[in-house]
């Protein structure tokens, strides 16, 4: 993988991405999260961007795993959320849009 412009060094994409949420979730244990409660958690948690875009940034992502019965313990609360937000963060601007959390939790949490 090569960085561009945006300085994106750590991006993942597809079977990378997959291979690499697969192995968190293996490590953590959870139940299945509904969509609905993802999306909840998102905008209970979120930041918005000048045009109203919303997006996480670290402190709001923990934040996000608090709203969401059983991701806190197991993911929250462990050295993998770090490691998650990264991963989840495809695009390496620091923050995770709604696309990029529920395409990544989807994962984790299936």
């Amino acid at each position: 993988m090569q960085g561009g412009a945006s300085g994106a060094d750590n991006c993942l994409f597809g079977e990378e991405m997959d291979l690499r949420l697969k192995a968190l979730h293996s490590r953590v244990q959870i139940s299945t999260v509904q969509p609905a409660d993802l999306i909840r958690a998102f905008n209970l948690s979120s930041d918005t961007k000048g045009m109203g875009e919303k997006y996480l940034d670290f402190h709001s992502f923990l934040k996000s795993l608090e709203v969401v019965d059983g991701l806190s313990s197991g993911i929250a609360m462990s050295t993998l959320a770090p490691r998650l937000f990264s991963i989840l963060d495809t695009n390496g601007n620091g923050t995770i849009d709604l696309g990029e959390f529920l395409a990544g939790m989807a994962v984790v949490c299936g």
